[in-house]
């Protein structure tokens, strides 16, 4: 079936009875014979069968092992930024203590 129009998927159930049928008749003008679509389950939810084929179970060492990964990069990330903080403040002392330096010598 094709999810034709927004707000119409909590009315396509895949119980749908003829309460469900009729509403859908009713906002669409579409019944699962009649519709352009050419969609004999048009009043059930849509699925997508090839992702669903597609999207393996994972296997849980692997989830692990590249949960461990990204906090290892993160941790790293996170110490190059100080190490680049560090060399700031280094490189902002030393203009300051020959700036000092300058203006002591004009004296």
């Amino acid at each position: 079936g094709v999810v034709v129009a927004r707000g119409c998927a909590r009315t396509m159930g895949e119980r749908g009875g003829g309460k469900k049928r009729k509403k859908l008749y009713e906002e669409m003008g579409y019944t699962n014979d009649n519709n352009p679509f050419g969609d004999s389950d048009l009043g059930r939810k849509f699925v997508w069968k090839k992702k669903s084929e597609k999207a393996a179970p994972r296997d849980d060492r692997a989830v692990v092992s590249e949960i461990e990964k990204v906090r290892q990069r993160r941790v790293e990330r996170e110490a190059a930024m100080a190490e680049m903080e560090r060399v700031r403040e280094e490189e902002r002392r030393g203009r300051g203590q020959s700036a000092f330096a300058d203006w002591g010598g004009e004296e």
